[in-house]
């Protein structure tokens, strides 16, 4: 529960959960003639990730169902859509000294949500996570090794060079996935001293699992790019 002068922000269905098992929460924020009211229903299983040994990442909805209302200068819109969660801590001054930044993106389809991170010592040393979720069921972790994501263009953007185009490969026993990402949008978020970029990208691939496959054709999905340094 998340209270901002007296006002619920988030309010956690606990008689939900107690009953189904499933993470159910309500976001209410109304300002101004504006404001959301949205329901989001986890339709997977969470999960909580180390990172270098050090700051802590958890992944409360890797996708929700998500329905209700975005109001606009008094115009309300009806929207349904899915959602997703996550949230980190022990981020400190010594995390941007100690590391260079990170790239994170996820890939939701109709059954399978992949979410996958680059945590970045330097931009020749990293630690990789790739998680598999499939709808009403729990998660696997891809063996690192197994992982490879390729930058295919860049774009000179806010003083700097940042990838465009991407490209995620994962090829074992029971999981391949070949996934094609190109940015449609690039905003900035930050500045000279942290810069963060979110993604808007157009994925064209594939998942497939156990011989189970999902196409994805023309599906917009969202990636950032963190840097420190």
């Amino acid at each position: 529960c998340v209270k901002v002068d007296g006002q619920s922000i988030i309010k956690f269905d606990r008689e939900e959960f107690n009953t189904t098992g499933r993470w159910k929460y309500t976001v209410s924020v109304n300002k101004n003639n504006n404001g959301i009211n949205l329901t989001f229903i986890g339709t997977t299983k969470g999960w909580k990730y180390t990172i270098m040994g050090r700051e802590e990442w958890a992944v409360i909805l890797p996708k929700a169902d998500v329905s209700g209302t975005i109001t606009v200068d008094e115009k309300i819109i009806n929207v349904t859509g899915r959602g997703y969660h996550d949230h980190n801590w022990n981020y400190t001054i010594g995390t941007k000294v100690r590391e260079w930044g990170w790239y994170w993106g996820r890939v939701t389809g109709e059954k399978y949500s992949l979410i996958f991170d680059w945590f970045m010592k330097s931009p020749f040393k990293f630690d990789n996570l790739v998680v598999l979720n499939k709808d009403s069921g729990g998660y696997v972790e891809i063996n690192p090794k197994d992982i490879a994501l390729s930058f295919i263009k860049h774009i000179f953007r806010n003083g700097t060079i940042i990838p465009s185009n991407f490209r995620l490969s994962i090829n074992n026993n029971s999981l391949k996935a070949d996934i094609l990402m190109n940015a449609i949008s690039i905003h900035l978020i930050g500045s000279p001293i942290v810069y963060y970029w979110r993604y808007f990208v157009n994925v064209n691939g594939f998942i497939s699992n156990d011989d189970d496959t999902e196409y994805f054709i023309n599906s917009v999905q969202m990636f950032e790019v963190m840097r420190f340094k």
